[in-house]
């Protein structure tokens, strides 16, 4: 698929809008020489942290080259597979020195925010074990901390659990917060709740719809409770939006349905 989005949303609305570095099944670069004019910030996505499926040099050269030439921001998803909270120390050391790594390496890019997920790596039904895990979560986070991340450089990802665990993190460390609607909404939770507790906290939310469980579709499959929100407690954020969908078609619909709810509602 190598068409171009239809038109442009550069600066349309308070926040930047973006959307993931998978829409094309082409290189990082590529995604972006084909969605920076028309979007203010692209999510690079790092799935694994295999050495080998990290951009090279060059590519890293050439998405600084192009962000300059857009005029574009990025932010920076780290790989899925990290557990800082693992209860081997040795997972939970090799974890904090790729995310140290990982930074490093992605800092020539200037990112708006690199975000972490934090897998729940206890028994959700004991107690004491999710407490645990949640001592080993905290020693990590102020691992990267001490070796120099700044924490409101990073924002940590609600997933599979309560988002009040992510507060929390976020409270006693410094870290910043990234809200993702679709994994709210599958838990049955409340987006418009969650960002009005904790907007001064979070700088990036990643937005897609929800169908039967699964998540990361086009916002077409967003019931109307489900936002209508936007437009109404969004008009101050000026933080990083992205539509976090994997495909040309489900980012077409995803703008075309967030533009008119937008107008709508205005």
């Amino acid at each position: 698929m190598n068409s171009l989005l239809p038109k442009s949303y550069r600066g349309r609305f308070p926040f930047r809008l973006g959307t993931t570095s998978y829409i094309y099944p082409r290189s990082y670069a590529a995604n972006v020489e084909r969605l920076g004019p028309w979007l203010d910030e692209i999510e690079l996505l790092f799935f694994e942290s295999r050495p080998d499926a990290r951009p090279t040099s060059a590519e890293l050269k050439r998405l600084v080259d192009l962000a300059g030439e857009f005029a574009l921001r990025y932010n920076i998803h780290l790989p899925l597979d990290l557990h800082l909270g693992h209860a081997t120390a040795q997972v939970r050391s090799a974890a904090v020195e790729t995310v140290s790594r990982l930074i490093d390496l992605t800092a020539p890019l200037a990112p708006t925010t690199w975000t972490l997920h934090l897998p729940l790596d206890a028994d959700p039904a004991r107690r004491e074990a999710v407490f645990d895990w949640r001592e080993r979560i905290l020693e990590s986070l102020y691992r990267l901390i001490a070796s120099g991340i700044p924490p409101r450089s990073v924002s940590l990802e609600n997933l599979d659990y309560p988002i009040e665990w992510i507060y929390e993190l976020s409270r006693q460390t410094g870290f910043r917060m990234c809200l993702d609607a679709g994994h709210l909404l599958i838990q049955g939770g409340s987006v418009p709740a969650a960002y009005g507790r904790y907007r001064d906290r979070i700088d990036v939310i990643h937005l897609h719809g929800v169908r039967n469980g699964k998540d990361h579709l086009s916002l077409v499959e967003l019931k109307a409770q489900d936002s209508s929100w936007i437009p109404e407690q969004l008009q101050t954020f000026t933080g990083s939006l992205s539509l976090e969908v994997f495909s040309y078609d489900h980012l077409v619909t995803s703008l075309d349905f967030f533009e008119k709810l937008w107008d709508r509602n205005r």
